[in-house]
């Protein structure tokens, strides 16, 4: 039997040459972006609480995606006033926190003070989480700026791949591999692989 003593470090003990072999071969070893699921997830639900529209196909990824869409009624066309009536009709009033006269409903809004007033909509409106508001954002802000309803939805795949390539990029950057090693106290040898 043999006995083999080796000396591990922790990444900030690394020499810079080490630290830069851990973090490359970290991020030779990424294969998903953590956060694409729950991008998708946003995309998905913000169709199925849209009246009037439905999501036939999709792909959204970093490097290209699209949505294939299909409205119910002649509205693909509609721009300015008549889109944001459509979308407030179709979509946001289906959003928004209701007018309440019960007593007991407005001392639990009114815990929220600003943020869960009667008549706005609730933060991450469709599964909870912040991709929600970006998605939102930009539809509103693209209809806004006088794009189409059809255009307007169709950008959607756009903005999907945007936070899609951000999170890719964030999840590669020495930054965040650094605080992934930290608070997961990974141990190194001294050339940089992990242990």
């Amino acid at each position: 039997m043999k006995t083999v003593t080796i000396k591990l470090y922790e990444f900030t003990e690394l020499t810079e040459t080490s630290k830069q072999t851990a973090l490359n071969n970290y991020r030779n070893t990424i294969s998903e972006i953590f956060w694409a699921d729950e991008i998708v997830d946003s995309v998905k639900a913000l169709f199925e609480a849209c009246n009037g529209i439905e999501l036939i196909d999709y792909s959204l990824g970093e490097r290209g995606s699209y949505v294939k869409i299909r409205f119910f009624e002649d509205a693909e066309e509609l721009t300015g006033k008549r889109a944001i009536a459509w979308i407030e009709n179709n979509l946001l009033s289906n959003l928004r926190i209701p007018y309440s006269k019960h007593n007991g409903e407005r001392q639990r809004m009114a815990q929220y003070r600003a943020y869960y007033r009667p008549g706005m909509i609730k933060p991450c409106p469709f599964t909870g989480c912040c991709y929600d508001e970006d998605i939102l954002g930009q539809l509103r802000a693209d209809i806004k700026n006088g794009e189409s309803l059809y255009y307007a939805f169709k950008n959607i795949a756009d903005t999907a791949q945007r936070l899609i390539s951000e999170e890719a990029e964030n999840q590669s950057s020495d930054e965040y591999i650094e605080e992934f090693f930290q608070s997961n106290e990974y141990m190194f040898t001294a050339n940089g692989k992990v242990w």
